[in-house]
């Protein structure tokens, strides 16, 4: 059914509150408005709330008047039996209620007190998480009337069908997962099994290297050894933070270890959780980047240029009392920079970093001190990733020297 002949249903159930209120006496205009267990936003694609926004928007306009003149009321019963406390289910009852009666306030012609709302610590036709809106009498606004549907059109036999089809597959589904798990247990304790004659057969074969590794010892005893040429290695390890990013308060840690002349292994991380939830403000952003370097000839080591391979993972929360921003991202890509000293121990790493982002997140409005749920986005894009100035600190590692025996 699409939206045009939605609304056409809305309108003929709604004509008769004007002009003949006898004929409704004993009708309850409702649609509903199904939640996600546990979760507080409203979204517009599931089940039909959707199409129940724009019935209930168009309702709404067409019976303003009686609204106004206190002949029909907005009544709102929201449930909830998600928790096992019925406090909590009453908390969050009301949350579900005052969340579609904002989104109305807020976007068509409802007032609060067009409302009449009442909570409840259970489900409603199999549903944990759900509001229940009609238009009824204000003179009798909790009459036991017969109620029907005005979004898909379905009876209360249709209703119930459907609750018991939702039930028998949620049952399915939790046989399937209970025998997935069995399989799964079975299984790991094969692999266990499996594990264990492994390493009994390993340690069995060691034994016995070992064992022909002393005899042979205890034969060579006066062979001469040969003289190892003398050596020395220092291996580097060096903690930085990035100034830039510091100064726009996302400070950073990154730790190095160089150990061959031309290769380095650094990770840096990153993070910045500020929120003030009483006016809507949230920078929160946290993300972590490995990268290896090889660095190009130079008299000392882990100084000069240098060309990276890096990639990274990150999450952030943007808002600033208007349409805020959740989700994740990955990247990768190619860096170059450039390490020079100021002190003994003490450098300058002053590097960029360009390749490919991809970020998946949820756009958000915040609506009467809750937020609802707009749209879901995915961007890409190609560029600048990084940009440094970081403050390095260098010390050596431990110095080897070998020799003849």
């Amino acid at each position: 059914m699409n939206k045009f002949k939605i609304a056409l249903l809305a309108g003929l159930l709604f004509a008769g509150q004007a002009g003949a209120s006898q004929e409704n006496a004993g009708r309850q205009q409702s649609a509903d408005f199904r939640y996600k267990d546990g979760v507080y936003i409203l979204y517009a694609h599931y089940y039909n709330n959707e199409n129940a926004l724009d019935v209930i928007d168009d309702a709404l306009r067409k019976h303003k008047q009686e609204l106004r003149d206190g002949k029909l009321l907005f009544r709102v019963k929201g449930y909830s039996n998600f928790y096992a406390d019925s406090l909590k289910n009453l908390r969050a009852a009301k949350v579900y209620s005052n969340v579609v009666k904002s989104f109305f306030i807020t976007n068509s012609i409802l007032k609060e007190e067009y409302c009449y709302t009442t909570n409840f610590s259970e489900p409603y036709d199999g549903h944990n998480a759900l509001v229940r809106v009609s238009f009824v009498d204000a003179e009798n606004p909790d009459a036991n009337v017969e109620e029907y549907d005005v979004i898909v059109g379905r009876s209360r036999e249709e209703a119930e069908r459907l609750a018991a089809e939702e039930a028998a597959r949620r049952a399915a589904e939790e046989e399937a997962a209970r025998r997935a798990a069995e399989e799964e247990a079975a299984r790991r304790a094969a692999e266990e099994e499996a594990a264990r004659r492994a390493a009994e057969e390993e340690a069995a074969r060691l034994a016995a290297e070992a064992e022909a590794a002393r005899l042979k010892a205890q034969a060579d005893s006066l062979a001469q050894v040969a003289a190892q040429p003398k050596r020395q290695w220092i291996n580097y390890w060096s903690i930085k933070t990035n100034l830039l990013y510091d100064a726009v308060l996302f400070p950073t840690l990154e730790f190095e270890y160089q150990k061959e002349k031309e290769w380095s292994i650094n990770v840096e991380g990153s993070i910045a959780w500020y929120k003030k939830d009483s006016k809507h403000r949230y920078y929160q952003l946290a993300q972590v980047s490995p990268e290896a370097r090889w660095w190009f000839k130079s008299k000392t080591k882990g100084t000069g240029h240098y060309a990276g391979v890096f990639g990274g993972v990150g999450l952030y929360d943007l808002e600033n009392k208007n349409t805020g921003y959740k989700g994740e991202f990955w990247m990768t890509g190619l860096s170059y920079g450039y390490v020079f000293p100021i002190g003994k121990y003490f450098y300058f790493d002053a590097g960029i970093g360009f390749g490919y982002l991809a970020t998946r997140y949820d756009e958000y409005l915040p609506i009467d001190g809750h937020y609802v749920f707009q749209k879901k986005n995915n961007t890409k894009y190609f560029g600048p990733l990084k940009l440094k100035l970081s403050l390095v600190w260098k010390f050596d590692g431990l110095k080897k020297k070998g020799g003849k025996k």
